[in-house]
């Protein structure tokens, strides 16, 4: 009688062993500042999701999204938006003086210094061949104007700032699929969807009369620099 007890409870207890011992499911992660996908009440062991963050925030370990994955129980890179300060755009281009430390970037981070440095006989208004700006919380600090110096045997007594001229880009000549031609005043950058390619654009900017402009290139590769600017006229 003892033994077919026994037996009864082993024939109860070893199932649910073996049961907890096999790979657990994960419950929804919690995820402030952002959200994940695909959205469930749990997540069966092996399961990947994708997380991204609100605006202002970034993936815990950089970049637009992130990935986490449930490993019996537990979630491998557990999903966490952090603070992303302001960046700032590309710095203004100014007649007269050129950016002299920094490649082109598509963003700068917060801190970030741009030298400019006055062509030859140019001087800022405080006498200075080179001035730094800073981004601070998304914009740049007062950049300089740089004119024609009005030292000792200067006849210049009123110095201005004149104007390099504008681009005119013949896409005609190119071969990304468009055949329009499209002014641009000195200074400005646009962005051309390259449509011979899905998903692809060149970014062309305009500097004292020249154009400078990327190769056809993904959105992507476009972000982390990885297309070059280059002179086209």
């Amino acid at each position: 009688m003892e033994v077919r007890c026994l037996e009864f409870v082993l024939l109860l207890w070893v199932p649910g062993l073996l049961q907890a011992q096999g790979p657990q499911p994960c419950s929804a992660p919690s995820l402030d500042a952002g959200f994940f996908l695909p959205v469930q009440e749990s997540y069966p062991h092996g399961t990947k999701i994708s997380y991204s963050c609100n605006d202002g925030y970034k993936a815990e370990r950089g970049g637009w999204w992130g990935t986490s994955t449930c490993f019996d129980g537990l979630w491998f890179g557990i999903p966490a938006c952090i603070e992303n300060p302001p960046t700032c755009r590309e710095p203004p281009r100014i007649s007269n003086a050129t950016i002299i430390n920094l490649d082109f970037q598509d963003v700068f981070t917060q801190d970030t210094e741009v030298v400019y440095q006055c062509k030859d006989g140019h001087t800022t208004k405080e006498g200075a061949t080179k001035k730094s700006v800073f981004c601070r919380a998304g914009v740049w600090t007062d950049v300089p104007t740089c004119a024609p110096s009005t030292g000792p045997g200067s006849t210049d007594t009123h110095p201005t700032v004149t104007s390099s001229g504008s681009c005119v880009l013949d896409l005609s000549r190119l071969n990304i699929g468009q055949t329009i031609q499209i002014n641009m005043e000195d200074g400005e950058k646009k962005w051309i969807e390259c449509t011979q390619w899905k998903e692809h654009w060149m970014v062309a900017r305009c500097s004292n009369g020249k154009i400078e402009a990327t190769s056809c290139c993904s959105r992507e590769t476009l972000r982390l620099n990885r297309c070059w600017f280059n002179l086209m006229q």
